[in-house]
C-alpha cells in the first residue's frame, strides 16, 4: 500500500476492528486503485461495510474505544452522502496528522453486489478484501471527479480483462453509461457488446 507509515498502521488497526466484529467489508478508494491499477499515494481510507445506518453504532463504539474520533452528528445516527451512497466518517490522529476514514454503508444494490464479489488480495503481507476492478470502475464512474477519471484511465490501462457485461449493466442501471463510453473512448478500447 502506498501511503505514509501512520496511515498503513491505521489501516491495519481498522482491519483488526472490522474483522474482530465479523463485519464483512471491502476496501475501496485510493488503496484499491493502487492495488488493481498503478500505485499512487493516498491520504485516507475508504471501506464498504455490510451494515445499515441502524447497525453502525456498535462498530462506532468499538472504533471510539480504539482511539478513533467520532464526530457527534455520526454518533447521533446521521450519515453523509457521496455520489448517492451513504457514509459515516470517522477520524484518527496518528503521526501528527488527522486521518479520514469513510465507512460506506452497503444499503444499495450496487454496494451489496460489490461486497458479494470482493476478492482477497495480499496487502502488506495480509489478505485483505478489496472490491473488484470492475466495481471500482463503477464507483469511480459514479463519483466522476478528475482524480476518479484518472484512476479509471489507470485501471483500463493496467487491467487487461474486465467484465464488460457487468460494467455495462451497472452503468445503465445507475444512469452513467455515457461516462463509461467516454472512459472507454479515452482508453482507446472498444466496449464489448
Amino acid at each position: 500500500m502506498k501511503g505514509p507509515v501512520p496511515l498503513r498502521k491505521l489501516f491495519d488497526d481498522l482491519r483488526d476492528a472490522l474483522e474482530g466484529l465479523g463485519v464483512p467489508y471491502a476496501v475501496m478508494g485510493g488503496i484499491a486503485a493502487s492495488a488493481w491499477g498503478l500505485p499512487r499515494f493516498t491520504h485516507d481510507i475508504d471501506v464498504a461495510v455490510n451494515l445499515r445506518a441502524s447497525e453502525i453504532g456498535q462498530l462506532l463504539g468499538i472504533l471510539e474505544k480504539r482511539g478513533y474520533l467520532i464526530p457527534e452528528e455520526f454518533r447521533r445516527g446521521w450519515s453523509d452522502q457521496l455520489a448517492g451512497t451513504r457514509k459515516v466518517a470517522v477520524k484518527r490522529v496518528a503521526g501528527n496528522h488527522i486521518w479520514d476514514i469513510d465507512l460506506f454503508l452497503a444499503e444499495s444494490d450496487f454496494l451489496r453486489s460489490a461486497l458479494a464479489r470482493r476478492k482477497l488480495v495480499d496487502l502488506d503481507g495480509r489478505q485483505t478484501p478489496l472490491i473488484t476492478p470492475e466495481d471500482l470502475v463503477v464507483l469511480k464512474l459514479v463519483a466522476w471527479r478528475p482524480k476518479d477519471q484518472g484512476d479509471i484511465d489507470d485501471l483500463l490501462l493496467v487491467v487487461s480483462a474486465l467484465d464488460d457485461t457487468y460494467l455495462r449493466d451497472w452503468a445503465e442501471r445507475l444512469g452513467i453509461r455515457n461516462r463509461l463510453d467516454e472512459a472507454w473512448r479515452r482508453a482507446g478500447r472498444a466496449l464489448e457488446g
